[in-house]
């Protein structure tokens, strides 16, 4: 199947890429009675078997802790947990934004990476860095960039 030139702006031969594969990879950080379960995006999603979240003393406090752009999940890059299960390392990026039949911004112009670390006695919320555009001139105003919202909510 061809995908219309109409649909991938300049280059006939981009291939989309709105979403990342599926995957149901956990990652955990752990601290005596702390700890946070993670999905390989470094998120902490609602549903599923509900076990994801930042939990102490067998309670759990965060439930939810979402990360998109323009209301999807960025593309998945890697993860992983150090030996020490004291650093949660994600790297991400943009997956293809299409507007109006056509692309505004090119799988992989925005880098992104996550970094949760455990602090003292509890895992620190994720910090976000690293956000650089590869190619300045394809993009031409800066709302072509998207909005990077964080959602997140508590079970109290």
């Amino acid at each position: 199947m061809s995908i219309p030139s109409e649909l991938v702006g300049a280059s006939a031969s981009h291939m989309l890429a709105p979403s990342s594969p599926a995957d149901e990879r956990t990652r955990v950080l752990k601290h005596a009675d702390t700890f946070a379960v993670f999905d390989h995006y470094g998120d902490i999603r609602p549903g599923g078997l509900g076990e994801q979240g930042l939990y102490h003393d067998g309670t759990r406090f965060l439930s939810c802790l979402l990360l998109e752009l323009d209301g999807r999940r960025p593309f998945f890059l890697s993860s992983t947990v150090r030996d020490e299960n004291d650093q949660l390392t994600v790297s991400l990026t943009n997956p293809d934004l299409i507007e109006d039949g056509r692309v505004r911004l090119p799988l992989a112009r925005i880098r992104h990476g996550r970094n949760g670390q455990r602090t003292g006695s509890m895992p620190s919320t994720a910090s976000i860095s690293g956000n650089c555009v590869s190619s300045p001139s394809s993009i031409s105003r800066p709302s072509n960039l998207g909005r990077l919202l964080p959602r997140y909510c508590s079970d109290f």
